[in-house]
C-alpha cells in the first residue's frame, strides 16, 4: 500500500473516532476509493498480460 493511501486511511479513522460526521468525510472516503482503482489496475496488469 502506498504511503499517501495509508495516511489518508489513518486520518479518516482518526476523524471518525473523534466524532466527525460522515458527510464531512465523504470527499476523503471517495478519494481513497478512487485512488485504489488505479493501484489495483497497476498491480494486476502485468500478471494478466504475462499469463501468471
Amino acid at each position: 500500500m502506498e504511503l499517501p493511501a495509508v495516511g489518508l486511511l489513518v486520518a479518516l479513522r482518526y476523524l471518525t473516532l473523534r466524532g466527525v460526521p460522515e458527510h464531512a468525510l465523504k470527499a476523503g472516503t471517495r478519494l481513497l476509493h478512487l485512488s485504489g482503482l488505479p493501484t489495483l489496475a497497476l498491480n494486476t496488469a502485468e500478471p494478466l498480460l504475462t499469463g501468471h
